[in-house]
């Protein structure tokens, strides 16, 4: 959905801190400065990092001074992760970032906050809440809105009607060699309403700062003022100032009650297909995830082998549910028919001679091959199961050999009909697609993993790189 701007004279509501901790989320401000000249793309860089780390919480503000920018945001553990890493992925755009968790907040405005018992009883009418914001917003004369905001767990954040009113955060450390461990709210409160500052919050924890104020000044002319009055109130304590440079910074405050964080084996997926592939994931059921994440973790030692692209890419097709992704990936199938053919013929060849064929066909290991066995150029995956079961009666090549063997033998028949779902181009057909990720995967998904195997093994030993 589109990010809105929200200014401060825009009605707008906000949830209760305790109801974002509710559902695991935690609040992090990020004060980022850009290269230089980077400034007229501040916007889209930030955005593109926020909404690929799943985020439905956040507010960019734009900042003037040394800063260029502070973001807000709730996140999970995991999607704190994944924001950081895209942060400090684009050094040719942002210089520095500097992270600060809040670990106790104050809306000095609002209601109390609800208590847990409270959250979880009105937690249906939360989601119902949640789901009326993402597609039309909430009236503010709304039965639901009034309920939630009754209970403290809905806020509706003041507005200012003055045109020159200003919004701006105070950061408060304590000098060095102070030994004054945090501000006293009740000094820093006086001190605020004194200056006629309005819509406080106080956000008190760890990072650049050791409380984070955000307030909004009637004017301009307001700060300086304001700052005196700061440094003789809490004289142990020296104010940095971020003065929002727009009216209506993006502003975006949502709960995702849907989000289930990822196993491991999805992290580590993730790590390895890139950012996009995290609202694949995402938007996976729990059983599709579990499905995805026990194949990988069965064939991850392929990322270390010739597949690894066929792998990672067949996975990349699986999320993306992209047909052509899908065709182009399982063509390996075509090209392990090649590698058997070269590998057969050479082990023939070196036990047999020049009549290896002959002897293969008389061995009279497989049922009528003799009579229906074609030259090696026309074998299909079912011939190759019958050379080699042949091969083995023979004794060129152990059942139990690591490539080879017994196990591979019985799989090669089954890739008949896939091979040939490939080769004539069925699968560029969406139906075909979705049937295969729909119906097929469970059944398929581990051939598919096993005929990889076998193609990396093939690849090795032979020096083979593939097309």
């Amino acid at each position: 959905m589109p990010v809105p701007r929200v200014g401060i004279s825009d009605v707008h509501w906000t949830w209760d801190p305790s109801v974002h901790t509710y559902y695991n989320e935690s609040c992090h401000f990020f004060l980022i400065r850009f290269n230089a000249q980077r400034l007229s793309t501040a916007d889209r860089v930030l955005t593109d990092a926020l909404t690929e780390s799943q985020l439905d919480a956040f507010s960019v503000y734009l900042l003037l001074g040394y800063h260029d920018a502070l973001i807000r945001v709730w996140v999970t553990p995991q999607k704190r992760r994944r924001l950081v890493d895209r942060l400090r992925s684009r050094p040719d755009a942002i210089e520095s970032v500097e992270e600060f968790r809040a670990d106790r907040i104050e809306y000095t405005w609002a209601s109390s906050p609800p208590d847990p018992s409270t959250i979880r009883s009105h937690r249906g009418k939360i989601e119902q809440a949640v789901a009326v914001l993402n597609s039309s917003g909430l009236p503010e004369d709304s039965g639901l809105a009034k309920e939630l905001s009754k209970v403290g767990i809905l806020h509706r954040v003041p507005v200012s009607d003055s045109s020159s009113a200003i919004k701006l955060y105070i950061s408060l450390n304590r000098d060095r060699g102070e030994g004054e461990r945090s501000p006293d709210a009740h000094h820093l409160l006086s001190t605020l309403n004194a200056s006629h500052a309005t819509a406080v919050s106080l956000y008190e924890g760890v990072g650049f700062a050791q409380l984070l104020v955000k307030a909004v000044l009637p004017s301009f002319g307001d700060v300086i003022p304001l700052l005196t009055k700061l440094e003789t109130t809490l004289p142990a304590f020296r104010p940095l100032t971020f003065l929002i440079g727009e009216n209506a910074p993006l502003q975006l405050d949502n709960i995702d009650i849907d989000w289930k964080e990822f196993s491991r084996e999805l992290l580590d997926l993730e790590e390895q297909l890139g950012p996009l592939s995290a609202s694949y994931i995402a938007a996976l059921t729990e059983a599709k995830r579990l499905e995805v994440g026990e194949f990988y973790a069965q064939f991850q030692g392929l990322l270390d082998s010739p597949a690894r692209r066929y792998f990672l890419g067949y996975l990349g097709a699986r999320l993306s549910q992209s047909p052509d992704e899908l065709s182009q990936q399982l063509i390996f199938i075509v090209h392990l028919e090649s590698l058997l053919r070269r590998r057969l013929i050479e082990i023939g060849a070196r036990h047999g001679g020049a009549a290896w064929l002959s002897i293969v066909r008389r061995s009279g290991s497989t049922d009528d091959i003799e009579r229906s066995l074609p030259d090696p150029g026309k074998w299909t995956y079912a011939d190759f199961g019958r050379v080699l079961k042949a091969m083995h009666a023979l004794g060129w090549v152990a059942e139990d050999d690591p490539i080879l063997g017994r196990r591979w033998r019985d799989m090669l028949p089954r890739l008949t009909t896939l091979r040939n779902t490939v080769a004539h181009g069925d699968l560029f057909e969406e139906e075909r697609a979705r049937a295969h990720w729909n119906q097929d995967w469970s059944s398929t998904a581990g051939l598919i993993g096993e005929a990889l195997a076998l193609f990396a093994e093939l690849v090795a030993r032979d020096g083979d790189k593939g097309p």
